[in-house]
């Protein structure tokens, strides 16, 4: 057991001094590039802000097609996730605005985890309606690893705040480990 803890932090050492670099390195190469700071299109281009005002947009226009056919859990399922995103993806603008990107890395992560939830409650809604219970279960333990992974993007991001960068770092990598195991 101490062997595979001290394996695990020597892993954990090395990411942090590799990826956190990386990611730098690759949004400065962006910034110079397109003589533009775009906050989300150096590390995750579907996150850009004219995208994540877009997924907003598609998100209510889906709200108001449930509300529309009756789909009062969708609707609200909808609706909280909306919101939730959106306090998310003003705080990993606000960051990145205020030249934080690594915290903002993290808010833009928990964004992610909020659509992945978001779609893996609403399959579950749907398994659940079809009758296919075992399906729906599959989906409800899926949405609930990526509310984990929320979870853990949420303290990656506040730990980074209070200066505590590499433990932020690690608890970022937890937080995307839980998301793949998601999928």
């Amino acid at each position: 057991l101490e062997n595979y803890i001290i394996d695990k932090k020597e892993q954990i050492e090395t990411m942090e001094k590799e990826t956190l670099p990386k990611m730098i390195e690759r949004y400065q190469n962006h910034i110079s590039e397109n003589q533009q700071k775009d906050p989300f299109d150096f590390y995750l281009t579907q996150e850009s802000p004219s995208h994540g005002h877009l997924w907003i947009e598609e998100q209510k226009q889906r709200q108001i097609n449930a509300e529309k056919t009756g789909k009062k859990n969708r609707c609200e399922l909808l609706g909280n996730h909306i919101e939730k995103y959106e306090t998310y993806f003003n705080m990993a603008t606000q960051a990145h605005k205020a030249g934080k990107d690594s915290e903002g890395i993290s808010w833009t992560w928990a964004t992610m985890s909020i659509k992945s939830e978001l779609e893996y409650q609403l399959k579950q809604v749907e398994k659940l309606e079809n009758g296919q219970i075992i399906i729906a279960a599959d989906y409800e333990r899926a949405w609930k690893t990526s509310q984990e992974a929320l979870a853990l993007h949420k303290k990656s991001a506040e730990t980074k705040a209070s200066g505590k960068e590499k433990e932020g770092i690690s608890l970022g990598c937890a937080g995307q480990s839980m998301q793949t195991a998601a999928q």
